[in-house]
């Protein structure tokens, strides 16, 4: 299936489960920590969003204050704003965790002072007090075992938790930092693989389990573990020094190879981010391609973008290592993925970067090529003069290369100007010359794109069998070399053929092959999906 397809259906699938389910008994759904949401969960959200109220569905979305959601306001959306906790309620809390009625009084007081309201603060000083013996308890009660004025609180939660790491045994102390080096989920296997602790990982994990500085999280398929807050992972990574958090990652990424062979392709991203904190350079350039191309194959748009900018960073370090023309795939793929998102003016910038890279290795097909995209996005961008100086450069690139296909791209450039600056005879010789060259050489691609634009033309002089004949081999030839964008253009205009001759039942079939949304021009459809 095409990757959009499939995204469209997977997200389509995921409702109807929760739909379905909901039948049989109400749905709760709870996605925390929306301010780290990927883009792909978040348009999944939205996709889904005004299904909820018709079912017995309750999603709840849990976030940082800062974090502005894109779902809008409904009528049946509630926002439910969680304030500091009052004194009462701070020293309540600790009094519960410590399973009794009441605290001494100058006990009371440092709890609702030092937490300010924060429970996850009043978790970690109640835990600090028990762990340095501060408190004890005293029948259904619990006591100081020493003055006040002796009993040091830190300030801030971060210095507590240092506190509470501080004074884990060694062995613990070395695990807990490789796990926050790890990431904020771990696997056992992968601590094992690497630990110190000689044999007792199971053991020491149990122990900081036992702690509640992390929960155990799955069982199967292979244990794992996650830290209990993002704060302590956070200050357990920062105890380390920069060497060692370096040389830990690249001990981690060169882990995850050998234990994970059979799926390598799951962990792309994982690899790609530990190489680069490791500042290994070569294998982060590796990964960091990899997981964008993954990426973009899933229509993960942005963060296909973002992962091509660190693999350009990673380019950079390695310098001359890097070819030309590995570094021009790169800004090509980052400028296909700017005009899926109409970010025209940046995939003209990257189109620009290619162009002057093919120019310096005098590759003049590359250069021609990177002159087609460039008249193309220009043309979307409605900058026409732009477009066909584009075209005009290309054309004269490819006549002397002898490049057909780069000659059929210039020449459909300036078909589709003519096109839409109305001057239509000239368009439809143009389309019929870039037709001739592309059978000729065998370009499947700018073939079937000239023969559903030469439709369009038909169709509005009103010869619509002449048309349908166009799109309808247009569109073979476009699914037959794998070629999304001609398909769907060619569906939903053949359509609009179908119903400016009156024939209703065709445009129905037609549009349910094309698009999901037949109420705009396929661009628009593609470009507000991704």
């Amino acid at each position: 299936m095409d990757p959009q397809q499939r995204r469209g259906d997977l997200f389509d699938a995921l409702r109807r489960l929760t739909a379905h389910g909901a039948q049989a008994r109400p749905q709760v759904v709870v996605y925390e920590d929306l301010h780290w949401i990927d883009q792909a969960t978040q348009e999944y959200l939205a996709f889904t969003d005004d299904s909820v109220p018709a079912h017995r569905v309750l999603r709840i979305l849990t976030y940082r204050p800062g974090y502005a959601h894109p779902f809008g306001e409904r009528t049946y959306h509630a926002r439910l704003a969680l304030t500091a906790l009052s004194t009462e309620a701070s020293v309540q809390m600790a009094a519960r965790m410590l399973s009794t009625r009441a605290l001494p009084e100058e006990l009371a007081a440092v709890i609702a002072q030092k937490a300010d309201g924060s429970p996850f603060f009043v978790e970690e000083v109640v835990r600090s007090l028990q762990e340095t013996g501060a408190i004890r308890p005293a029948g259904d009660r619990y006591v100081l075992t020493r003055p006040l004025t002796e009993i040091f609180v830190p300030d801030t939660i971060q210095d507590v938790i240092m506190a509470r790491i501080d004074r884990l045994a060694e062995a613990s102390k070395r695990t807990l930092q490789l796990a926050s080096v790890i990431g904020r989920d771990f696997s056992h296997r992968l601590v094992e693989r690497l630990s110190e602790s000689g044999g007792r990982t199971r053991e020491v994990l149990g122990d900081l389990t036992s702690t509640e500085l992390i929960h155990e999280k799955a069982v199967f398929p292979e244990p794992g573990y996650t830290f209990k807050h993002a704060l302590t992972h956070e200050v357990a990574y920062s105890s380390l020094l920069i060497q060692q958090r370096k040389a830990l990652h690249q001990q981690i990424g060169l882990a995850i190879e050998e234990l994970y062979t059979d799926r390598l392709a799951e962990q792309f991203a994982v690899l790609a981010y530990h190489f680069t904190r490791a500042e290994a350079w070569a294998k982060a350039h590796e990964y960091l391609l990899k997981a964008a191309d993954k990426a973009a194959k899933a229509v993960a748009t942005r963060e296909a973008i973002a992962l091509y900018e660190q693999a350009e960073t990673a380019a950079s370090r390695l310098g001359d290592a890097v070819p030309a023309r590995p570094r021009m795939a790169v800004h090509q793929a980052k400028a296909d993925l700017y005009l899926l998102i109409s970010a025209f003016d940046r995939a003209r910038d990257e189109g620009e970067r290619v162009l002057a890279l093919a120019r310096g290795v005098d590759d003049h097909v590359a250069e021609g090529s990177a002159l087609v995209a460039m008249g193309l996005v220009s043309w979307l961008g409605h900058k026409f003069s732009r477009a066909l100086d584009d075209a005009r450069h290309a054309i004269a690139v490819a006549e002397a290369a002898g490049a057909p296909s780069v000659l059929a791209g210039g020449h459909l450039v300036t078909a589709l100007v003519y096109e839409m600056t109305g001057r239509l005879d000239e368009a439809s010789r143009t389309f019929d010359q870039v037709i001739r060259i592309s059978r000729q050489s065998g370009d499947g691609t700018n073939e079937s794109w000239a023969r559903v634009f030469a439709a369009e033309l038909k169709g509005w002089e009103t010869s619509f069998d002449e048309a349908s004949r166009l799109y309808a081999e247009g569109i073979r030839i476009a699914r037959a070399h794998n070629v999304l964008l001609p398909v769907l253009e060619g569906l939903f205009m053949w359509g609009i053929n179908l119903t400016g001759q009156g024939a209703y039942d065709g445009p129905w079939p037609c549009s349910r092959k094309g698009s999901p949304s037949p109420r705009g021009s396929v661009m628009k459809t593609i470009r507000r999906a991704t």
